[in-house]
């Protein structure tokens, strides 16, 4: 799956999350970050494979059955040509009529931006994102979502844990439980 937005939406720390959760559940997951240019406002794309058997896959990833999708720049030349069709989509609503086309994918618009404001934290929308693509998806619990944050939050930004738990759980109650439940399935 790819997680894809702009520098400064804590892209990364969203795949670095989603990746120690589903460690957390046993499962086995590969992890890499593409980054542009800019540091503020670049194009940021965190791809996460999660499998329940070992791995075995360059670290390339050059397709995926998922997206989670915060910002609609870049999203037409570093995401959209690598989903397959039928692709799950969760993107953040207020950003779904800017989307290229998105005709044979299954999107689902969700109000991260909305949650986070409403939990007084806008720079936690992406965690609510998050959580919201795991309950979609039955992919890894809230728990290990939090887990996994506490674990990787630096310690000088250890004032905002709290604020990113609350985020995570707001987005996880909030979402449709199970709308798009995620399967294994073995690649040759």
């Amino acid at each position: 799956m790819f997680i894809s937005g702009i520098g400064g939406q804590g892209i990364q720390l969203m795949g670095k999350v989603l990746a120690l959760g589903a460690i957390a559940e046993n499962l086995f997951v590969q992890l890499t970050g593409e980054y542009g240019g800019a540091m503020r406002g670049g194009s940021t794309v965190a791809a996460v494979v999660i499998g329940a058997e070992r791995l075995r896959a360059l670290p390339v990833v050059s397709e995926g059955g998922a997206a989670l999708l915060m910002h609609d720049k870049f999203v037409d030349e570093s995401v959209m040509p690598k989903l397959r069709p039928g692709s799950l989509i969760v993107a953040e609503s207020s950003i779904v009529d800017l989307l290229p086309d998105l005709d044979g994918h299954h999107v689902i618009p969700f109000p991260a931006k909305t949650i986070a404001l409403e939990i007084g934290n806008a720079q936690s929308t992406g965690l609510v994102l998050l959580a919201a693509y795991c309950a979609i998806t039955g992919l890894v619990d809230v728990e290990s979502l939090v887990t996994a944050m506490k674990q990787v939050v630096p310690s000088y930004r250890r004032q905002h844990v709290e604020a990113n738990e609350k985020a995570l759980r707001a987005g996880f109650e909030a979402a449709p439980r199970l709308a798009a439940p995620v399967s294994f399935e073995v690649v040759a």
